[in-house]
């Protein structure tokens, strides 16, 4: 009952989350008891005809092995993983183009942005809302969007990494920037290397030192 009524149950999405119900006279549990002892076959396990469509019904069900049930779960949940992808599919042919303010890069949708830099196609979404400024020190806008919404926004995201990372100065050289960001920009390193190095948790990257600015 649980798997097609209680939607806090783990199995309900394959079962009540799909339709799949139990008819009513299953309700009363003599009327179940009554009729699998009438049809009961040693060593077998329920399964639904009908695995797609099929209610727990006395129409509806019957008994197999488990390599059978095994069988019909693995295919459901074949189909089921494909509808997923099929989905997902769909759902990146509607997206919107997009482009990455930093490089000036356009892409097909935030999907392609994110696997391209390395980025979840999530945050970049919420740059995209304005939820926040950056993801990885990048900003993003829809490549509808007035150049002045464009320069806004990179704006809004050097702030924000700035005020996040803090001024950083290159031991090396003794220069200061005003954030890991703007170091690893301006000599050519990764950035997520130069934030390491200001933690300390690596000595130096590309035979450059960094500390916090005091």
């Amino acid at each position: 009952m649980r798997r097609c009524y209680d939607p806090s149950f783990s199995k309900y999405p394959r079962y009540g989350g799909r339709g799949i119900k139990v008819c009513d006279e299953w309700h009363v549990f003599a009327n179940y008891a009554a009729w699998a002892d009438s049809t009961y076959e040693d060593g077998k396990q329920m399964d639904r005809i009908d695995n797609e469509k099929g209610n727990y019904s006395p129409a509806e069900v019957r008994w197999v092995t488990n390599a059978e049930n095994c069988q019909n779960r693995t295919a459901t949940e074949a189909l089921l993983a494909a509808s997923r992808r099929n989905w997902r599919s769909a759902s990146m042919k509607r997206s919107i183009a997009v482009v990455c303010i930093n490089t000036g890069v356009t892409y097909p949708s935030a999907c392609e942005a994110g696997r391209a830099l390395g980025l979840r196609p999530g945050n970049i979404n919420n740059v995209l809302k304005k939820t926040t400024y950056h993801t990885g020190g990048f900003a993003f806008a829809y490549t509808e969007e007035s150049v002045d919404s464009k320069m806004d926004r990179m704006e809004k995201c050097r702030n924000s990494v700035a005020r996040k990372a803090g001024a950083v100065v290159c031991v090396t050289t003794g220069v200061t920037y005003p954030s890991a960001a703007d170091a690893a920009r301006a000599l050519s390193l990764n950035r997520c290397h130069v934030a390491e190095v200001v933690r300390g948790g690596r000595k130096q990257t590309g035979g450059f030192r960094f500390t916090r600015a005091t």
